[in-house]
């Protein structure tokens, strides 16, 4: 315990009684009030002590409610807002004050002070009580009781008198300070760092509102800060150094003892470890933008066993109280903590054998770097934003991360976004999600695209290029992927997050040994056999992504042939039963979603039979294979729109060849794709309209480029092999009979339809 020597001033505020016996009531008997602070820890009245560990050891009341204190127990602390409530003691038969109450607060209440009723001058907080304006009964007793939020700390038991006496003022007149009913009294309190704290050597103590405030420990090692708005009301704030959490743990079926798991996460941890809290229950933070807390560490042992640069990645981490989810919290400055002469938490020095334990722990859990280089004296001081709710605090190291299944490859129309979002979780060895770590997303030198950070949350690390994006609550991290030409390559980047050993990536060994993967621990790609350690190196994860430029302006199944709607033509004559070829067009484009296919024939013969059938091959190879696809539209009827346009009623129909297709010559033939597990996915439209007496039939079809029936046709981007052609022959049926049907180019004769040009 701090002890600080003070000068007795005991010879002011002394005005004795002739005699210097004790005073006495008007009954003659002596009252037998208390005191109880740190200077008197051994009260007169049962129960009224203030004995070691008691919040009232750190609380002092000043003449002239008592003589000087000889000494103190530790710091002053200016920055808690306290009560102080005077209430009235019971009475005896006698009619003397009864001291055996033991709480801080005993009857009804004379006279209450808070906020700005409590000033704070020199090294303690003082009230002025004008007794005059309080219907206080000579007397009686009653008694002052300090409070700061929910903790009583220490009273002063007072009795005033109107006889006209001359009453006793000296403060060593005790159990009992009495004074003249309706005069001034300046009550004076000292409290200091401590009233809450279970570790006076390295602790601060604060009360903080609305409008925010900083404070840190006793040793300057640590602290928070807290920005207006944080805190809806004045809450107690406590940010205490504790000794760390320690576990076994094995590396490669090596068990390394002593290794700090202070937070529930397989992640390398290291000193200090801290609670931020509220004695007065849980404490929330408004959650943008939350608290900052800052934390020292020891830089010359964890740079020995990281090296320099290694050390300059650790992130602090805490485990919210509300859900147990550990978050790595954003790196910020803290010029609030001074960590000039800081080794480690002082809490922590205290633990038996710390620095041969945590040395023994990182020659075999971490990489004991051969040449550090110079290390300064200390470490700036770091801290951790973002904090939403007081918890346990620690340093450590990012996990491992992957990519998230169906983001590996993707593709996008140019100059919009990819599809899907690249997205990368990060978790530790146990796959609990680790929350704001770090990821940036960083375009590849070997290709294209840009990235957007638009609602997606992102930091600047302090010593560390670019802006990193933040993992969420379930542990992703995700970016708006605008493409450019191709080849679009986009890297994800975890500066000290190892690679998941099921994952495929690379990493940055910053010069060292290459990784093997059957190591275990979160960075079992870092691990190699002749060293026998881990390598915390910079992980990285390689998207890529096809980006399509569209084929067509304004494509749109809607029975009209655009002018430049289509980019793709060819002319054919179509039979129709009793006149000779019908001019007509096929057409066909793509938006890089779906295929367009359009066909326009012109006659002068109106027929009451329509119908459009495209058979697909699907692979291109010139051939008819079982399961390829086939587009069927039937034009069942017609419906005016009263302007002589004729819109189709229509049956569709999503087809695929079966084996009997294949080995027969019928042009009619195949099933319904949702017969063996596909699915419905064609769009038509037709439109029949008469210009200067001829008639012109428009046929458009609409169908996924690569969807996921596995009947369809899969062609464009995004697969591997890309596929950027599909065969195709059209067969129209215009009238009844065989001289109403034309099949283009031929039957099984397929024309290879260019969709996505190299």
């Amino acid at each position: 315990m701090k002890r600080l020597g003070l000068a007795t001033l005991a010879a002011l505020f002394l005005v004795a009684c002739q005699d210097g016996s004790p005073p006495t009531t008007p009954d003659g008997s002596h009252p037998n009030l208390a005191v109880k602070d740190g200077a008197h820890m051994v009260g007169t009245g049962a129960g009224n002590r203030c004995e070691p560990g008691d919040p009232c050891e750190h609380v002092f009341f000043l003449p002239p409610l008592v003589p000087t204190p000889e000494e103190f127990n530790g710091e002053f602390n200016p920055y808690l807002r306290p009560t102080v409530v005077v209430t009235e003691l019971p009475q005896l038969s006698s009619g003397s004050p009864d001291d055996s109450p033991t709480t801080c607060v005993v009857g009804d209440t004379a006279a209450l002070f808070t906020g700005a009723d409590i000033s704070v001058g020199g090294d303690n907080y003082n009230v002025n009580f004008q007794t005059g304006q309080y219907a206080l009964e000579s007397g009686r007793g009653y008694r002052i009781c300090v409070q700061v939020g929910l903790t009583d700390l220490g009273y002063r038991d007072i009795q005033p008198d109107d006889s006209g006496a001359d009453i006793p003022r000296n403060p060593d007149q005790l159990p009992i300070y009495q004074f003249n009913n309706g005069s001034n009294i300046p009550i004076k309190v000292r409290i200091e760092t401590g009233i809450f704290c279970q570790n006076d050597a390295d602790c601060g103590e604060a009360t903080l509102g609305a409008d925010g405030g900083t404070f840190s420990t006793n040793t300057g090692y640590a602290g928070l800060s807290v920005p207006a708005g944080g805190l809806d009301d004045y809450t107690n704030l406590v940010v205490e150094g504790v000794a760390c959490n320690y576990a076994t743990v094995y590396v490669d079926g090596d068990s390394v003892d002593a290794v700090i798991r202070h937070l529930p996460i397989d992640l390398p941890q290291f000193p200090g470890c801290y609670e931020v809290y509220s004695p007065d229950g849980p404490v929330q933070f408004a959650e943008n933008p939350g608290a900052t807390v800052g934390v020292c560490y020891d830089e010359a042992a964890v740079s020995a066993a990281l090296g320099d640069e290694q050390a300059e990645l650790l992130q602090l981490h805490h485990k919210r109280s509300s859900d147990g989810i550990v978050e790595a919290l954003t790196a910020e400055q803290a010029p609030f903590v001074n960590c000039t002469d800081f080794t480690t938490s002082a809490a922590e020095q205290d633990a038996p054998g710390w620095l041969g334990t945590f040395a023994r722990a990182a020659q075999q859990f971490l990489l004991p770097w051969i040449d550090p280089p110079a290390l300064e004296a200390t470490h700036k001081g770091f801290g951790g934003g973002g904090m939403e709710e007081g918890s346990p605090v620690v340093w450590a190291l990012p996990a491992q991360f992957e990519r998230v299944d169906g983001t590996e490859d993707g593709y996008g129309i140019e100059g919009e976004a990819r599809v899907p979002d690249p997205v990368v979780k990060v978790t530790d060895q146990e796959g609990n999600p680790v929350k704001n770590a770090s990821v940036y997303f960083a375009e590849d030198p070997s290709g294209n695209g840009d990235v957007s950070y638009a609602g997606v949350t992102t930091i600047s690390v302090p010593g560390l290029p670019g802006t990193r994006v933040l993992t969420n609550a379930s542990g992703l991290a995700a970016v708006d992927w605008i493409l450019g030409d191709n080849p679009n390559v986009l890297d994800a980047e975890g500066v000290g997050i190892g690679i998941a050993p099921n994952e495929t990536g690379t990493y940055d060994p910053a010069t060292r040994v290459p990784p093997r993967t059957s190591a275990r621990g979160p960075f079992a790609d870092h691990y190699n056999d002749e060293v026998g350690v881990v390598f915390l190196g910079k992980g990285i994860l390689e998207f890529t992504a096809t980006a399509c430029e569209p084929a067509g302006s304004g494509l749109s199944a809607d029975g009209v042939i655009g002018t430049g709607e289509y980019p793709n033509s060819r002319g054919f004559s179509a039979s129709i039963s009793g006149t000779s070829g019908a001019p007509s067009t096929l057409y066909w484009g793509h938006d890089c979603e779906s295929l367009y296919i359009g066909v326009q024939v012109t006659s002068d013969k109106d027929v009451k039979i329509n119908r459009l059938r495209v058979d697909f091959d699907n692979d291109d190879d010139d051939t008819a294979d079982e399961f390829d696809d086939v587009a069927i539209m039937d034009v069942v009827g017609l419906e005016s729109d009263g302007n002589g346009i004729l819109t189709g009623i229509l049956s569709l129909s999503d087809q695929f060849l079966t084996a009997r297709c294949v080995s027969r010559k019928q042009s009619d033939c195949g099933e319904d794709d949702t017969s063996d597990g596909g699915s419905f996915e064609l769009e038509g439209a037709f439109k029949q309209t008469t210009v200067e007496g001829q008639i012109i039939w428009v046929y458009e079809l609409k169908k996924p480029l690569n969807s996921t029936d596995p009947h369809d046709i899969a062609v464009g981007f995004g697969t591997e092999p890309l596929q950027r052609s599909v065969g195709a022959f059209i067969t129209l049926q215009l009238g009844s009979g065989a001289q109403g049907n034309t099949q283009v180019p031929g039957f099984r004769d397929y024309q290879s339809l260019v969709v996505i040009p190299e």
